[in-house]
Parts: C-alpha cells; sequence; structure tokens
C-alpha cells in the first residue's frame, strides 16, 4: 500500500476511537402518539441493540416507557428512570436538551421504581414545549446493566399526536452526551477515504498523460 494510502487508513482508525463503542442508536423511527389514554408502550428487548424493541397499544409485561394524550403524560416503569425534576415517584420527567448539552450519567434525580409525569409541560415549571422538538435522559435497566441513554421526542398537550423520534444509550454503562449517536465504524471511514485517494491519484495520472497532437496545415 503507497505510504500516502496508509497515513490515510491510520488516520481514519485513530479518530474512530473507543469513545463511541458502546453507543447504540436506534435509527429515526418517528413513532407516533396517539392522543388518547392509551398512547404508544415502548419495550426494549434488547439491552445490546436499540433498534431491538416493540411497540402497543396496551400495557404488556416488560413494557419500559407509556405515553399518551400525545405525550401530556408519561408513564415510566421500574426498567426505564427518567430524569425528573425531584427524586420522588410522579415527579415530572425534565427536558434535558437542547443536543449536545449535557452528558446523561446517572446522577440527578431519578425515581426509583414505577412512575407518571403529567406536569412536564405545564405553563409554570414544565420543561418541555407542545410542538417542540426535546430530550428525555434515562438509566435502562438500573438494576443489571444500569445503560444511560436519551430519547428525542416531539410532545403535544394541544389534542394532537405527538412523536416518540429516537434514542440511544451507551451500552458498556459509560455516560453518553445527549443527542450523540455513532460515528461511522473505523474500517468504514478508512475504506471511504482509500476510495477517495484512489480516485485522485486516477484522475492525477489521467490528466497529466499528453493529449492527441493537432497540427494544422497551412494548405
Amino acid at each position: 500500500m503507497p505510504a500516502s494510502r496508509l497515513t490515510l487508513a491510520l488516520l481514519a482508525v485513530a479518530l474512530c476511537g473507543p469513545a463511541q463503542a458502546g453507543i447504540t442508536y436506534s435509527g429515526v423511527q418517528d413513532i407516533a402518539i396517539p392522543a388518547d389514554f392509551d398512547g404508544i408502550y415502548l419495550d426494549f428487548t434488547d439491552p445490546s441493540d436499540a433498534t431491538q424493541f416493540t411497540t402497543s397499544t396496551t400495557a404488556s409485561a416488560g413494557w419500559d416507557i407509556n405515553f399518551f394524550f400525545g405525550g401530556a403524560a408519561i408513564g415510566t416503569s421500574d426498567t426505564f428512570l427518567p430524569v425528573t425534576d425531584a427524586a420522588a415517584t410522579n415527579a415530572d420527567v425534565v427536558n434535558v436538551g437542547p443536543q449536545f448539552s449535557q452528558s446523561i450519567d446517572g446522577t440527578g434525580n431519578y425515581p426509583s421504581g414505577f412512575s407518571g409525569s403529567t406536569g412536564h409541560m405545564t405553563a409554570v415549571g414544565g420543561s418541555f414545549t407542545s410542538g417542540v422538538e426535546g430530550y428525555i435522559g434515562f438509566r435502562l435497566n438500573p438494576s443489571s446493566e444500569n445503560y444511560n441513554g436519551w430519547m428525542r421526542v416531539t410532545l403535544k398537550d394541544d389534542g394532537t399526536t405527538g412523536i416518540i423520534h429516537d434514542w440511544a444509550w451507551d451500552s458498556m454503562g459509560g455516560s453518553i452526551l445527549v443527542g450523540l449517536i455513532p460515528e461511522p465504524g473505523a474500517a468504514g471511514v478508512a475504506g471511504f477515504l482509500l476510495l477517495t485517494c484512489a480516485l485522485f491519484q486516477r484522475r492525477r495520472r489521467a490528466a497529466s498523460r499528453p493529449g492527441p497532437v493537432v497540427s494544422f496545415d497551412s494548405p
């Protein structure tokens, strides 16, 4: 491998270090939150993979979080502890956004088990604004894995449908920056850089080749 290509490959590996190795991301899901009493239940079925989940409009064994009335009300189980404004049952869920504003690391206020929140969108004290994206910080499976994560949502309190956009957590138990998603893997970045380098060198070689000589003879 030419030295220039090797340098680019090593640089790509260095840039994609282990800092994000444990982050698992759902991808954009945009799950609707019905504006009714049942709402939507989410159950994260594999703590090592944020893309593995089920949804239901009725409670089932293992559910983690339940949004209803468009997101104006939130129920959480003992396997999903959201960041709240007090360390108490039925304390209000806090908007931990905007993106990249802080890390979720297990410190702060959380309920100790099953809980509910209805004041997170009130005019006085509520930190979510109806129709505006916000972030829920959480601890997943606190009695076992205890993974720190975030969830991006647009909640509504006007009788219309809210949205659960996406979520992520650190499956190695570390902290996670709000809104952070994994970067492309080192191998993928290195491959892209090598391809770019190869195309650039090919164009250079093509440009350096002499073109056909065209002569114009006088009649």
